[in-house]
C-alpha cells in the first residue's frame, strides 16, 4: 500500500499537465492512518489529507467496532458473545507477537500474516504525523463508529497547536 501510494504520487508528478508541487496524498480510515508514514518517506508531497484516521492499533479498533455492532440492537446474544470472545483471543495473539519467541509465519491472524501485524504494532501514526512539516488536513465525522472521536482527540492532542495542521470534525457525519 505504501509503495503503491508513493508510486502513484511519483507518476502524477511526472505528468506534464500536473504541477508536481501540488500532489497530495489523501487516505480514508486505514489509508489515513498510513498517510503520515507515506509522507515520511518522501519530500515530494504538497501535503496529506486524513479522512477518519485511526490513531489506535487496528486490532483494537476491530474489537471495538465488532462490539459496537454486536450491541447495536440493545442486546448481546450468546453467539455474538462467542464471536467477540474469539475475536478477543485473536487480538491478544496479535498483542503478544512482539514477545513471541517463535512466530508461526504460515498461519494468518485475522486474515493477515503475523509480519503485517508486527509492522502495524511498531507504527505510531500520531507521532509520525507530529514529526511532519508539510500541510496536514484531518477531517472526522463525529458519528463514525469505526474510527471515533477518540482517535480524532488523540491527533488533536498531539497536532492541534501546529501551524501546518488543520483539523475539522463534522457533528452529523
Amino acid at each position: 500500500t505504501i509503495d503503491d501510494a508513493l508510486a502513484a504520487a511519483a507518476l502524477l508528478q511526472a505528468r506534464q499537465e500536473i504541477d508536481p508541487a501540488q500532489v497530495y496524498i489523501a487516505g480514508h480510515s486505514l489509508g489515513a492512518m498510513l498517510a503520515p508514514r507515506i509522507a515520511a518517506q518522501t519530500d515530494e508531497l504538497a501535503g496529506i489529507i486524513l479522512l477518519a484516521p485511526a490513531a489506535r492499533h487496528l486490532e483494537d479498533l476491530m474489537l471495538e467496532q465488532s462490539t459496537y455492532l454486536a450491541q447495536s440492537d440493545g442486546t448481546l446474544d450468546r453467539n455474538e458473545q462467542k464471536d467477540l470472545d474469539t475475536l478477543k483471543v485473536l487480538v491478544d495473539q496479535i498483542k503478544e507477537l512482539p514477545e513471541t519467541e517463535k512466530i508461526d509465519t504460515e498461519t494468518p491472524i485475522l486474515g493477515a500474516a503475523p509480519a503485517y501485524w508486527l509492522d502495524l504494532l511498531a507504527y505510531d501514526p500520531v507521532a509520525t504525523a507530529a514529526n511532519l512539516s508539510l500541510p496536514i488536513l484531518i477531517l472526522q465525522g463525529e458519528r463514525d463508529y469505526q474510527v471515533t472521536m477518540t482517535d480524532f482527540g488523540m491527533f488533536q492532542s498531539a497536532l492541534g497547536g501546529k501551524d501546518n495542521v488543520i483539523m475539522k470534525s463534522y457533528p452529523t457525519l
